[in-house]
Formats: C-alpha cells, sequence, structure tokens
C-alpha cells in the first residue's frame, strides 16, 4: 500500500468513525471537536467513558475494513473523569496515562502548558549545551555560528 492510500485511508476511517456523531468535546458554542489526527497520529475526544468506548470500537472496525490495525501503544488520557473503566482496544485494555507526547506537544491531565515548555526549554538547554565547544571556538566566525 503506498503512503499516499494509507494516508486517504486514515482521513477515510476518520471520517468514517465520526459520522453523523456529536460526541467530542465542545470546541466553540455550537461546534464540537471529535478528534486531532495528523499522518498516522491520532488523538479521540470525548467527554462521556460510553462515547469513548463507542468511538473507539467503531475506529478498530472501519481500520480493519481499510485493512489498518490500531497500534498497542495506544493510550488514554482522562481528564476530570469519574469513570474510571478501561478503554479496550482488540479486547486488550489500554494504558491510562496522566500525560503523553502528540506532535511533539506534552499534553498533561492537569491542562496547561507549564510542563510542556519546561521540556522543551530542557531540550534546549541540552542541545545548547552539546554545541558548547562549537560556542567557544574562536576557530569559527561569529558569522558561521550566528
Amino acid at each position: 500500500m503506498s503512503g499516499f492510500r494509507f494516508l486517504l485511508s486514515i482521513d477515510w476511517v476518520m471520517n468514517k468513525t465520526t459520522e453523523g456523531r456529536r460526541t467530542g468535546i465542545r470546541w466553540k458554542f455550537t461546534s464540537v471537536l471529535e478528534d486531532l489526527n495528523f499522518a498516522e497520529d491520532i488523538a479521540l475526544l470525548s467527554s462521556r467513558y460510553v462515547d469513548m468506548e463507542d468511538k473507539t470500537s467503531r475506529l478498530v472496525d472501519e481500520a480493519a475494513r481499510e485493512g489498518l490495525k490500531i497500534n498497542a501503544k495506544s493510550k488514554v488520557m482522562r481528564i476530570n473523569a469519574r469513570n474510571d473503566q478501561r478503554i479496550k482496544v482488540n479486547d486488550k485494555q489500554v494504558d491510562d496515562v496522566e500525560e503523553f507526547l502528540y506532535l511533539g506537544a506534552l499534553l498533561h491531565k492537569e491542562g496547561g502548558a507549564t510542563k510542556d515548555i519546561q521540556q522543551r526549554l530542557s531540550k534546549a538547554r541540552q542541545t545548547f549545551y552539546r554545541l558548547r565547544k562549537i560556542w567557544d571556538s574562536s576557530e569559527i566566525s561569529r558569522k558561521t555560528k550566528v
């Protein structure tokens, strides 16, 4: 299967999974956000357990019809949830997590961007430190460093 077909399949699967449903999270007063997807990275969104369970089941079924499988590394993050029942994918319980990385951004169940910003600053410091010999070198011109 070519990359183009794969991306088309993901889009098709997501459209079929959420078609005719309003089970996501309120985005604006009159609109609902059902999912986030970029290439093969998908985040399903829902404010109720039963809706998430149904949406997950529909995703697995629609993906199977297109010859795709849901990756075993799938995770669930609950925010202000009273229900602690586990979501299953292909009869396997999906791990609950406090945070996860989505497209390079660290999402945490407490919300806000503090942890993401701290993580990005830490990575920048590490990279800057690794380049210290270059910054300190008198053999490399300032123009090249910039």
